[in-house]
């Protein structure tokens, strides 16, 4: 059976949806085209009847799909074309044209979605769910009014569409994208992957055993890291998190280090915690101090350093303390930057959409979504971590060691860098420099892997933007040398 080209708009009562099927039908230059519309007393498509015919769907969706394929069979047309209501759900959408024998006569080739930056920031964050879910569901997104400079922050709302900005709608099927959808090439991933660690077992046995081991090392704290992000995004309550921390900054960054000092979450787990907390509306200031020093003054890393420098107070007071302030400085300065703003976080970015776009696909069923995306990239950095510490020259740091100067704070932050161990583990790994590293060497190795390594490297470029990526790694190195320094001074330590 033949089916019918269908092409679909939605978008929020005048958005400019039937100026953007005007465009639209124009552009492809045909003729006998039918449009339903789902909205009751708007205006046509400004095209003769002879190349248009309009139907209004009224809201009884008991006699919708019948009235449909009445006039679906009455007559042969060429496309098809939907302006679905901006309030109307998308299970709604489905149940219509996907699984009713509606779908058997049609062929979506494209879903559209119309808007304007004034909508986005002034409206969206009080309309609910469906206006957001239509926006995800969609293929291209049509920002009006607006200029691609500006387009460019709302991309993170549907960031596997792609985005036109234009002045008027009606030149959108003639402007340059801003943004191209994405693929979605993840799912294959593994196969090179795979390939990868065949040829790495083949050639350097002990390269696959290292890699292995680190991912044993690391996938329990992504699996608690992504499960308590998934929790903050589904059941944490914006208004209530700005309500207990926004009036009260002194107090937040309190309970923040009370938090970190209670929850066991390592340097792997606390990146995706990171952009749930920013996105339920968290001051990104708190949500960076909160993720910095997690990995520094979580129980589990208390102990671990207890044990490894059970007669060393500098090093078991300094890391903590020492981590803590770092993670204040930094976070003044990186927070604001998160999504390349350094004003107020736009109460629009709260909104971000966590579950399906159709339907609620449950905590298991996100927990497998985001586990499943970021595994690849934990895969990747724990591949480079292992390679580096089997190929990375051993008798520089020796060198580095004898040369009495501020290269050794700088050769154990590469070293903390390259070997990407866990921060629950690594006090054990900085045991064993300490007949030939000084202290404040120690310290950099300690403060510097739980904050930037490989892995971590890894998985902030794929959850952030490039620039504050950069931002936020120049500013750990510089922070973490210079507190290394004047520590060094305070105690009397010589470089």
């Amino acid at each position: 059976m033949q089916t019918i080209p269908t092409y679909v708009v939605m978008g929020f009562l005048g958005s400019g949806k039937t100026s953007t099927i005007t465009t639209g039908i124009e552009s492809h230059k045909i003729s006998n085209v039918l449009l339903f519309q789902f909205e009751q007393g708007i205006e046509r498509p400004s095209l003769s009847n002879d190349r248009v015919h309009t139907f209004s769907i009224d809201d009884d969706h008991g006699n919708t799909i019948s009235a449909c394929q009445q006039v679906l069979k009455e007559h042969q047309y060429r496309e098809l074309w939907i302006e679905w209501n901006g309030m109307g759900s998308l299970e709604t959408f489905e149940e219509l044209f996907l699984r009713s024998p509606l779908g058997d006569m049609l062929t979506i080739k494209h879903i559209y979605y119309v808007t304007h930056p004034d909508w986005i920031t002034s409206q969206l964050p009080y309309l609910g769910e469906i206006p957001l879910s239509q926006i995800r569901y969609s293929d291209t997104i049509i920002l009006a009014n607006t200029s691609a400079e500006k387009a460019t922050e709302y991309t993170e709302l549907a960031p596997n569409s792609t985005w036109i900005a234009c002045e008027s709608v009606t030149q959108w099927p003639f402007v340059k994208p801003i943004q191209i959808a994405k693929p979605r090439w993840k799912q294959y991933a593994i196969i090179p992957i795979l390939l990868a660690l065949g040829y790495m077992f083949y050639v350097q046995p002990n390269w696959v055993t290292m890699t292995t081991a680190i991912l044993l090392q690391m996938v329990p704290f992504l699996l608690l890291g992504t499960g308590i992000s998934v929790i903050v995004e589904q059941y944490a309550s914006p208004y209530r998190i700005e309500k207990y921390l926004h009036r009260s900054p002194i107090f937040a960054y309190i309970l923040a280090i009370i938090m970190a000092c209670t929850m066991p979450l390592c340097d792997c787990a606390v990146i995706p915690i990171l952009r749930s907390l920013t996105r339920q509306g968290m001051a990104p200031k708190i949500s960076l101090f909160f993720t910095m020093i997690s990995p520094l003054v979580n129980p589990i890393v208390l102990l671990s350093t207890y044990y490894a420098f059970p007669k060393e107070p500098m090093i078991l007071w300094g890391r903590p303390l020492l981590g803590i302030v770092l993670a204040f400085l930094v976070s003044q300065y990186c927070g604001p930057r998160i999504y390349g703003r350094t004003d107020a976080f736009p109460p629009w970015k709260q909104l971000t959409l966590v579950k399906s776009l159709s339907k609620d696909v449950g905590f298991f069923g996100r927990l497998q979504e985001e586990t499943l995306r970021l595994l690849p990239f934990i895969i990747i950095g724990s591949i480079l971590s292992s390679g580096l510490q089997l190929f990375l020259p051993k008798q520089w740091l020796q060198d580095i060691s004898l040369s009495g100067s501020i290269l050794i704070i700088l050769g154990m932050m590469v070293l903390a860098f390259c070997v990407s161990i866990c921060s629950t583990a690594d006090a054990i790994i900085a045991r064993s420099f300490m007949n030939v590293i000084p202290v404040p060497g120690i310290l950099a190795f300690l403060i510097f892997g739980p904050l930037l390594d490989i892995k971590n490297y890894v998985l902030l470029r794929n959850l952030f933007p490039n620039s504050f990526v950069k931002v936020y790694s120049i500013s750990i190195i510089l922070g973490t040398t210079i507190i290394c320094i004047l520590f060094s001074f305070i105690g009397g330590y010589a470089l």
